[in-house]
């Protein structure tokens, strides 16, 4: 700053000097004030250019083609294109990581879809593409509440309990083909939700099979102890003689070995 100084009043002084020796002698002095307002005049014109042409530099936002300029604008320049440049660098960073993280997310067996603060979806993966029937592009900013009307889900979504997840049907669940989908939603940010989906058709499936077989196993073991309960009843509240002692023992047995 102070050499931006000096090399005004030298500027000034080279003007004034110009001014003084090209006018007669009669009118040096006035000369020498008109050569310094030019000089000062032309100083400000020139001063005035510089910083215009850093500030159109500024707003294309081109960190490689930052003008040339001299003094305390090329060094403001000089600064700035390294401040861009170094904000190009942090920015290509963080792409890269949300580009990773998207591809992580892309991948997982779970759907996944990003909610923003006003409930309208910001961004799914395949797997959520699948389980709800949406559209990747067409549906972003989209309002979940539009697009998945399942009442249990929408008062699980007003509740705003969400430590535990539901069961609903899927949208492409049928009769012949049913769909059980598990959903739970999680806070993140500043008002954001991430809501995660799991395909539990088979998982409920094998449950009510394992039901199913034990109901049958106790009722196949039930059946024979009733009879077997009922042999005993007899023998001992009845008086039978020994064939037909030995005839209810011979079924006990064929009971016992079923």
């Amino acid at each position: 700053m102070t050499w931006r100084v000096l090399r005004f009043f030298l500027f000034e002084l080279v003007g004034g000097l110009l001014g003084y020796l090209l006018l007669p002698l009669a009118e040096a002095k006035l000369g020498a004030i008109v050569g310094i307002v030019a000089a000062s005049a032309l100083w400000v014109l020139v001063d005035l250019r510089r910083s215009h042409r850093l500030l159109v530099w500024l707003r294309l936002g081109d960190s490689q083609q930052v003008p040339a300029l001299a003094g305390l604008w090329g060094e403001a320049g000089d600064r700035m294109r390294r401040l861009l440049r170094s904000r190009e660098q942090q920015l290509a960073v963080s792409e890269n990581r949300l580009v990773e993280f998207l591809a992580a997310m892309q991948a997982s067996p779970n759907g996944v879809v990003l909610i923003d603060g006003e409930g309208r979806i910001e961004w799914c993966n395949q797997t959520a593409v699948e389980h709800f029937g949406f559209d990747a592009q067409r549906d972003v900013l989209q309002h979940l509440g539009n697009l998945l009307r399942d009442p249990s889900f929408a008062a699980y979504q007003a509740g705003g309990d969400y430590s535990g997840d539901i069961v609903i049907p899927g949208p492409q669940s049928s009769t012949s083909r049913p769909v059980r989908l598990a959903l739970q939603l999680h806070r993140y940010g500043e008002g954001r939700k991430l809501l995660l989906s799991r395909d539990v058709t088979a998982l409920e499936q094998a449950e009510a099979m394992r039901r199913d077989f034990v109901a049958n196993v106790s009722h196949e073991i039930r059946t024979p102890l009733t009879v077997l309960s009922g042999f005993v009843e007899t023998l001992q509240n009845l008086r039978l003689d020994d064939a037909d002692r030995q005839r209810y023992l011979a079924l006990m047995a064929q009971q016992a070995q079923r």
